[in-house]
């Protein structure tokens, strides 16, 4: 993998996991408030059942190749999705609970998984734990650097919590887009 590739595969996650890590606190504390535990259970349930499902379609090469196929309808639908429910929700906060569950077990997870068969087709063995590895690191230090930022701000107005998260989401969505076309191409051209 070239060094493009990887700064367009961590870009979007890097932003997203500091947004995120950022605003989560804000968010989570002004919809739990709005919610009693059933939602709240009735979301997690939805969002096991329905991944667990999403994820035994793609063991059915059929499925993975539609997926691979529709990749670009599927990251759009999930950031327009997440959008919606993202504002939607902030009137309606068991349906953002149900929508975001929604979203994270269908889209989100096809997104997920079509993203790391197209890292698997460029690299694999040592070198695919070795980006693992990084990846990850890099996502977990701009999560602290946005936790470390919302404890020094002490909170922040939570429309404006879930604007930074949309347009990350967003964000993440058009580098991925990106990255996956700088590898398919280098798949390609193997």
């Amino acid at each position: 993998m070239n060094n493009k590739q990887k700064r367009w595969l961590l870009t979007g996650p890097v932003v997203f996991s500091f947004a995120v890590a950022m605003t989560s606190p804000v968010i989570q504390i002004y919809f739990m408030r709005l919610i009693d535990s059933s939602v709240l259970a009735i979301s997690n349930m939805l969002a096991v059942g329905i991944a667990a499902i999403t994820n035994t379609s793609v063991t059915k090469e059929k499925f993975l190749r539609w997926y691979d196929k529709h990749f670009t309808l599927i990251v759009v639908t999930d950031v327009l999705s997440f959008i919606v429910v993202s504002c939607a929700g902030m009137e309606m906060a068991t349906a953002r609970f149900i929508g975001m569950a929604l979203i994270n077990a269908i889209s989100t997870t096809l997104w997920v998984c079509i993203m790391r068969n197209s890292i698997n087709h460029v690299i694999n063995g040592e070198e695919l734990t070795i980006w693992q590895s990084l990846s990850n690191s890099y996502e977990l230090y701009a999560s602290l650097a946005g936790g470390l930022i919302i404890l020094v701000l002490g909170t922040i107005n939570i429309e404006i919590a879930i604007a930074i998260e949309c347009m990350a989401n967003l964000f993440m969505g058009l580098t991925d887009l990106k990255a996956r076309k700088l590898l398919v191409q280098s798949h390609n051209n193997k």
